[in-house]
């Protein structure tokens, strides 16, 4: 920007803190369509990824839905082929979505097999019996 005194300042355009994710979801667009997602990062106001197909067009109203953590909707703000930036019309709480992606992997895995179903121990040899070498 050009100062009275002449002087040029740039303008300087602050964005959010980013936070690298790799989360899988589904965009739903307003006229039906749904398509698989991968989130690359999540800010306080909106999240970038990457779909399958092309992305929708600038200024598109769609509901991004990630498993376990909700539904934001929103606006495509920008693409570039299969990536996209999503401007969400709600503030997003970046700190409780990674907890509880975190949640989700630290939990105890719960399992009902057993090492014996897939490995059967060998019986021993009764003792004293002669083996031909």
């Amino acid at each position: 920007m050009f100062e009275p005194n002449g002087h040029f300042e740039p303008a300087i355009a602050l964005r959010d803190e980013r936070r690298g994710k790799l989360i899988k979801g589904r965009m739903i667009v307003t006229e039906g369509s749904v398509t698989e997602v991968m989130i690359r990062n999540l800010s306080l106001h909106g999240m970038g990824g990457y779909v399958r197909g092309h992305a929708p067009k600038e200024g598109t109203q769609v509901q991004i839905a990630i498993e376990r953590i909700g539904t934001f909707s929103g606006t495509i703000r920008w693409r570039r082929g299969h990536t996209f930036g999503f401007q969400c019309d709600t503030e997003i709480d970046v700190l409780a979505i990674s907890a509880a992606l975190r949640a989700q992997y630290e939990a105890p895995a719960v399992s009902t097999w057993q090492m014996s179903d897939y490995y059967k121990v060998p019986e021993p040899k009764p003792q004293g019996v002669l083996r031909r070498v």
